[in-house]
């Protein structure tokens, strides 16, 4: 990018740059199409956080106003994914049209953040066949030290710098894949961290594999609904400044509550009195 920035001044220095690129045909007309987005970003504040759009890669950075160090969440691509044909403001808001270039469709992004809370809402619209998983939003860089939350079984938390964690595909709508459609990423030392919901989970995944030259990261994956890309998907990341995993669960149990998935044993109990049965019963487990 920077080349092409440059490319008059070398042009009167009597230079011809020359560039190689591994990208398909697709990513580079996509590229050419992008007009005035090329080497720029765009930004959206609330109280609490700062998110920038990068046009090139698709990505954003989320700064956290309310660390005593502040803190900046980076992505970083990888692979071609998705790219931004076109992007604008509209008060906390971004609005952008995509193209994923895998499944050559088009899409439309929003990313809104709460009024008065330290959340990002990620909505993708769009129709089409959709042959191959869409990888957006793209993951967060990992620094040393910190941990996955992953809400499998009991809850695992996995050092991103343990080198023994295999690459793994997990479904975020069955059993055997994670028990809730959540996951996150955390600080263990000072408690901050990033949590991700996922909204919309019946065709959906994560993903935790190792950065280039770095330790593990974790992303949202999409699925097709029979081949296609034929409903809005949803994301919400929370930013915490402390608190660790403890508080991110408590903060998928309130989104629970609040679309209804949560029933208490004493609510289950009004309705079928056996249920007080469960109460000091073995649990018993046979495979």
């Amino acid at each position: 990018m920077a080349l092409g920035e440059r490319y008059k001044e070398f042009k009167e220095r009597g230079a011809e740059v020359v560039g190689v690129s591994c990208d398909s045909v697709h990513s580079h007309k996509a590229w050419s199409e992008r007009g005035d987005l090329k080497g720029k970003s765009l930004s959206i504040s609330n109280p609490q956080l700062d998110v920038f759009l990068k046009a090139d890669d698709a990505t954003f950075n989320v700064s956290d106003r309310r660390c005593k160090r502040k803190t900046t969440w980076v992505q970083r691509p990888v692979g071609e994914g998705v790219i931004v044909r076109s992007a604008r403001t509209q008060g906390a808001t971004i609005l952008a049209d995509l193209w994923d270039v895998n499944n050559d469709l088009n899409l439309k992004a929003t990313l809104a953040l709460a009024p008065d809370k330290p959340e990002l809402t990620v909505t993708l619209e769009g129709a089409g066949a959709m042959p191959q998983l869409l990888a957006f939003p793209q993951p967060f860089v990992t620094a040393q030290g910190t941990s996955l939350i992953v809400p499998m079984n009991e809850g695992i938390s996995y050092p991103v710098d343990d080198e023994t964690i295999r690459p793994m595909q997990l479904i975020t709508c069955g059993g055997h894949g994670i028990c809730m459609p959540w996951f996150g990423a955390v600080d263990p030392q000072g408690g901050a961290g990033v949590l991700a919901i996922f909204e919309t989970p019946d065709d959906a995944r994560i993903e935790i594999t190792r950065q280039e030259g770095g330790g593990l990261f974790i992303r949202p994956l999409w699925e097709s609904s029979r081949g296609q890309f034929s409903y809005t998907r949803k994301l919400t990341y929370v930013f915490f400044d402390d608190g660790g995993y403890v508080a991110q669960a408590k903060r998928y149990r309130d989104f629970a509550k609040q679309v209804g998935l949560v029933k208490t044993l004493a609510q289950k109990k009004a309705e079928n009195p056996n249920v007080d049965l469960l109460i000091g019963a073995a649990n018993i487990w046979n495979w």
